[in-house]
């Protein structure tokens, strides 16, 4: 059965192993700023005890950013169980909306959060571009060979709690 809940002080040195190995560095960059994703609030996706899903947020003044999301169990809803409870979690400390980027490279991704409601918000034109400067790991040519220099900023407004 699969569970998700908040990241515990023993997950810390599991999730930046997980950050490391999916993200190549923990730094996490977005819309022009790099952010330490492992100092962010993280929830686990557990399966029969074994850690199957990771995802990292960032609490901003109404809303909650999802920094970083993975599942590492294909064909299971690991991502969309973490993404039900990432919006209950959200409306639950007042957030009015969930936001998340990725890469324009990222078709999977694009459908992933579409399906689930989410909208595109914004083009950060060049942004993956500028970040390769500096983080240089960030490869020229992304998911199906397509050039990654942009980033999409997408968003999905949760129900008003009254």
């Amino acid at each position: 059965m699969l569970e998700v809940c908040p990241g515990q002080e023993s997950d810390q040195s599991w999730i930046e192993e997980a950050l490391i190995r999916e993200w190549d560095d923990p730094m996490i960059e977005r819309a022009g700023e790099f952010i330490d994703a492992r100092t962010l609030p993280a929830i686990v996706a557990w399966i029969d005890g074994r850690r199957v899903g990771l995802a990292t947020l960032l609490h901003l003044p109404g809303a909650t950013e999802i920094m970083t999301i993975n599942s590492f169990e294909k064909g299971m809803s690991i991502g969309t169980e973490m993404l039900a409870w990432i919006e209950r979690n959200a409306a639950d400390r007042g957030s009015t909306k969930i936001v998340v980027f990725t890469s324009n490279d990222n078709i999977d991704a694009l459908r992933f959060y579409q399906r689930r409601g989410f909208r595109l918000e914004k083009v950060w034109r060049d942004s993956i571009t500028e970040a390769r400067k500096v983080k240089t790991t960030i490869p020229l040519k992304g998911h199906y060979g397509i050039p990654c220099c942009d980033e999409i900023e997408l968003t999905k407004n949760l129900p008003i709690r009254v």
